[in-house]
């Protein structure tokens, strides 16, 4: 069941919590404040859960109450965390602390989306060193900031200020496929824990353009940080480890190179999918207009090794 128009009632939640055989739940609601809905212990058969928040802010809804989203949503959570085996959500309205308070015996695909928020981070490890079973690992970020020349607030993903010295691939040991957005290097050390077995590989740069819910800021002005020249190769050296690997995808601060290219087919002789973004510019452009971005994607047979 979805919901898409904005956030259901209590009690329409509670008549959906009576069909026996539904097993996955969508919301996209423009926020999440507000009551509690107590309906979603009622979900005692939910297998598949997503928790979306729209674009904001919409009319009339420049300030909210962030802190109650954030409450709610780890309400909700709780109650539904030892029985989901997918979990789709904003990380607008869901901290890494969140995912660290429960556990996820079943869970086997994780993907987070919209935008980190900073100020309460955990190690990526340390979120998900309750999640035995899972095979799909998607942080999928963007990375907003108030001003065309400011470099967004960095999601740090690890980094020895964490408190975790558990490293991902002894979390996750069957962990197949991870997306990772933004990565801000140096002070991430998230490239230097790409676990062996991957069979999927992402390392983007998401962006979004955003309304600021400050009255002074129109807009946050999409910025990212694609991969340097240095981390691209570091990746690819990782990516010989990894004798599964099939897909693999990268955002670039620069355009994609001959021995860039040349390295990947060295490293990875199984893959499948080669997709290499350059994702240096990000001023914002119309729609009628070129896009400064060069997207190079390829299905590559295996002859081409």
């Amino acid at each position: 069941m979805r919901f898409s128009s904005g956030a259901p009632s209590n009690a329409l939640l509670l008549a959906a919590s009576n069909i026996p055989t539904l097993d996955e739940l969508s919301v996209k609601a423009r926020r999440w404040q507000g009551p509690q809905l107590s309906a979603f212990s009622h979900f005692t058969h939910l297998r598949r859960l997503g928790l979306f928040v729209g674009k904001w802010p919409h009319s009339g809804t420049i300030y909210y109450d962030q802190m109650s989203e954030l409450l709610n949503v780890q309400a909700y959570l709780r109650v539904l965390a030892p029985q989901l085996f997918e979990l789709e959500i904003s990380g607008d309205i869901c901290e890494l602390s969140t995912l660290v308070s429960n556990s996820w015996p079943h869970l086997r695909s994780l993907t987070m989306s919209g935008h980190g928020t900073t100020w309460t981070q955990a190690a990526l490890t340390t979120a998900v060193a309750r999640m035995p079973s899972l095979r799909k690992l998607h942080m999928n970020l963007a990375a907003p900031c108030k001003g065309p020349w400011q470099q967004p607030s960095a999601f740090i993903y690890s980094s020895p200020n964490h408190a975790s010295p558990v490293r991902l691939p002894e979390v996750l040991p069957h962990l197949e496929s991870l997306a990772l957005s933004n990565v801000h290097t140096p002070s991430d050390t998230i490239l230097d824990q790409l676990p062996d077995c991957l069979v999927c590989l992402h390392v983007l740069a998401n962006y979004d353009y955003i309304r600021s819910y400050d009255p002074q800021t129109y807009l946050l002005w999409p910025r990212r940080y694609p991969l340097s020249e240095p981390d691209a190769f570091r990746i690819v050296q990782h990516t010989a480890r990894m004798k599964a690997l099939t897909e693999l995808m990268l955002s670039l601060d620069f355009l994609p190179t001959v021995q860039l290219v040349r390295a990947i087919a060295a490293s990875s002789p199984h893959l499948r999918v080669l997709q290499l973004e350059y994702t240096r510019y990000n001023e914002r452009i119309p729609r009628t207009e070129h896009v400064s971005s060069l997207v190079c994607t390829h299905t590559l047979p295996n002859s081409l090794f």
